[in-house]
């Protein structure tokens, strides 16, 4: 989850991640804003979902923990 994402990302600083889950909320969307993530995904998965999801991701990079700058793609 998000803690795991923190602690990655002072390894790697470009790192980008797509989250998942199935419990959404707007806490979730905010956590996941907050650690520096740029795509959310709702499940049930559907291929298209996962393929824009993967294409942002890689294309946005991560910009880190707490740091703006960067849209959240929550689909």
């Amino acid at each position: 989850g998000t803690e795991t994402f923190v602690r990655l990302v002072k390894e790697l600083p470009r790192l980008a991640a797509v989250f998942v889950s199935g419990e959404f909320s707007a806490t979730l969307v905010e956590e996941v804003r907050l650690v520096g993530g740029r795509v959310l995904v709702r499940k049930p998965l559907d291929i298209p979902r996962v393929r824009t999801a993967v294409r942002y991701a890689s294309s946005a990079g991560s910009l880190g923990p707490g740091v703006g700058g960067g849209e959240l793609l929550v689909t």
